[in-house]
Parts: C-alpha cells; sequence; structure tokens
C-alpha cells in the first residue's frame, strides 16, 4: 500500500511538473494546497496582486522561467533533509515563517543562501536568526501577514449578544478567546505544543479567574491540554472544535471582550490583526509580528514572552476599564486598516516579484 502511494505521489508531481511547463505565468508560488492556514495566506498574497502575473502550484518540476516563491521552508526540504531545488536556474524566493532551536534545517541556510535570491518572513525575529545562521543581510525581506478586512469586522452590540446566547455565553461575562491548535497531533490533544505557549495561556487565565470571573471561548482541533488544565481550575469555556473556513472563525471574534496570544515563537500569528480587524482588545507577548506592528497601551496591551503574571495583569485592566478596552478597540481597528490583504499583495509585488522579473 505504501509503494502504491507513493507511486501514485509522483505521477501526480510529474503531471503538476508537465503544468508548470505550459504556463504563462511568470511567478509560480509554491503551496501545499489543502486547508492548510499557509495555503490560505498564498491564495490571499495570488489573488490580490495588483497584476495577474502569478498562480500556485504544488510541485518546483517543471519550473523553467520567471520567478520560483516557495511559500515555506518545508516545501523546499524533504523529510531527507534535502533541498529541493528546480532543475532550471530561475530567481528563488524562500519564505520562513519562524524558527525553532532544535530545526535541523538550520544547517542548510548557507547552502541555499547561495541559490535563493531573496529570502522573505513576516517577523523580524525570524529575519534577525535568518541572518544568524548565514543569510547574507540584503537578502532579507519583512513583510507581514496580511487580514481580511471583509471577513474580520466588528459587529453590532445586538447581534453580538444574540449569538453570545446562542453559544450560552452568560450576558455579563468577561469573554477571553483563544482559536488556534496547540497541542502535538490531531486526536485529544493532551501533550501540550510548546511554542504555541497552552501552558502559559492556561497560567495566565488561572491567576485572571483567581480575582475575577471570566469565560473562555475557544476553537481549533487538538485542544485537550487547554480543556485539561480549565475544568481542572473550575473555569467556564466553550470550544467549538475545528473550523475549517474563515469565514466562520471570523465569527467567533466579534464575541470576546479580548484575545489572548501567549505563544512563545510565531511566525504572525494572523489573530493579531484578525483580533485588531473585528474590534476587539488584544492581549499578547511580544512573539512573531506583535513587536514589528504594535506599539504598548495604544492598540494592544504587551508584555514579554512567558511573563503569565503581566499577561494577566493586562487582561484584569481591560475588566476593570471600559475605557481602556474602547480605546484599544478603536485603534485597533485603524491600525488593521494598514494591513489588508491587498496592500500586503502590492508589496510583495512590488519588493519581492517585481525586482526579479
Amino acid at each position: 500500500m505504501k509503494a502504491i502511494r507513493k507511486l501514485q505521489q509522483r505521477i501526480k508531481e510529474h503531471r503538476i511538473g508537465r503544468e508548470n511547463m505550459k504556463s504563462n505565468k511568470i511567478v509560480r508560488y509554491y503551496s501545499s494546497g489543502g486547508n492548510w492556514s499557509t495555503h490560505y495566506d498564498a491564495c490571499q498574497i495570488i489573488n490580490n496582486l495588483p497584476k495577474p502575473i502569478a498562480e500556485i502550484t504544488t510541485s518546483h518540476l517543471g519550473i523553467e522561467q520567471g520567478v520560483f516563491h516557495y511559500g515555506g521552508i518545508s516545501h523546499a526540504v524533504n523529510k531527507k533533509g534535502k533541498i529541493k531545488w528546480p532543475k532550471s536556474n530561475v530567481p528563488i524566493i524562500m519564505t520562513w515563517y519562524h524558527i525553532l532551536d532544535d530545526d535541523h534545517r538550520i544547517k542548510l541556510i548557507p547552502e541555499m543562501d547561495e541559490r535563493v535570491s531573496k529570502w522573505h518572513s513576516t517577523c523580524q525575529f525570524t529575519l534577525n536568526t535568518l541572518a544568524e545562521n548565514g543569510v547574507s543581510q540584503d537578502k532579507l525581506h519583512l513583510i507581514p501577514l496580511g487580514v481580511d478586512l471583509d471577513a474580520f469586522k466588528p459587529i453590532s452590540i445586538e447581534e453580538r449578544n444574540r449569538q453570545r446566547q446562542a453559544l450560552s455565553i452568560p450576558e455579563d461575562a468577561f469573554v477571553i478567546g483563544s482559536f488556534q491548535k496547540d497541542a502535538l497531533g490531531w486526536a485529544d490533544g493532551v501533550k501540550p505544543k510548546l511554542e504555541k505557549g497552552p501552558d502559559i495561556f492556561c497560567d495566565t487565565i488561572e491567576k485572571v479567574a483567581k480575582e475575577k470571573p471570566v469565560f473562555i471561548l475557544l476553537s481549533g482541533p487538538a485542544r485537550g491540554y487547554v480543556k485539561q488544565r480549565l475544568d481542572a481550575a473550575n473555569i467556564p469555556y466553550h470550544h467549538t472544535g475545528y473550523l475549517d473556513s474563515t469565514e466562520d472563525i471570523a465569527k467567533l471574534f466579534p464575541l470576546l471582550d479580548t484575545y489572548l496570544v501567549a505563544s512563545r515563537i510565531e511566525g504572525g500569528p494572523k489573530a493579531i490583526l484578525e483580533s485588531l480587524a473585528s474590534g476587539i482588545p488584544l492581549v499578547t507577548s511580544k512573539v512573531g509580528m506583535a513587536p514589528d506592528i504594535l506599539t504598548h497601551n495604544k492598540n494592544a496591551l504587551i508584555s514579554d514572552i512567558e511573563d503569565s503574571d503581566a499577561l494577566s495583569q493586562n487582561i484584569l485592566t481591560l475588566i476593570d476599564s471600559k475605557h481602556k478596552r474602547e480605546a484599544l478597540s478603536e485603534a485597533g481597528i485603524q491600525l488593521a486598516q494598514q494591513y489588508s490583504w491587498k496592500k500586503i499583495a502590492a508589496r510583495y509585488y512590488s519588493e519581492l516579484y517585481q525586482p526579479l522579473l
């Protein structure tokens, strides 16, 4: 059975390779396809470019002209640690969202830098790590993630109350949101994925709950670790499970009073901009894009990574101050307008693609 699947995969890749050879597009963006977050980003970028010059592919085969953009390091390096280069000498763009300390691909950076024309990341922290490990400084490009402003937007108080009632959320509850996958595997998810900070998230919530009553709104697969911690602390929550569409995720943000990001390592996360665009005050660690685009006490409340005391105090500040919530909400909406996918795609065109064409 394994041999058959391998043969089928080879046949599929060669078919896509033939399609790449016939394509008249001058930018090919390598994405895994399927319902992955990075594929959603790829679609937003390609569909919002100012000129129809690009298309998504799922193979490096058959690339003979134009620019080839790896939409993630996992597409460029196979499981055996071998780099999958196109046979032709086309310009290469490499996107790398975040780097774990034990990532075996770090050792390939000097070799890859000889072939890659431009390296891209969504946060400065990753770019700094790439530079420290051998990437040429003049090849580094910072372009953050974008947000779909048509999907993520505020709703009326009446609609918010109606939707909260449908989920049995108490009318007077202070609702804290977390919409992600933060445990290993795809089953119950009881072993935490530490870079996502589910332990810090729970530490923070438990500290807040000792001072004020809260309600937690969760979505995403593999949230077993968080749910076990909330159950043990008798903190009420609702888990909507896995949502496979942006529209469904967007419907959850306006139901919140704040969104909490407690991660240790991120390339984004998207939830930063999604919460701001939805008019939801953001409490976050200095992770991923946060220190690049946010200003503490102006459009978000920001603390150091792994500082659950500061995160919990920031949430308590929001609970106690309606004025602060309203000020952050207004400033967040204004900031999010600068990061529409249309504006971000225009930067991809002018900063990455156009100089290489």
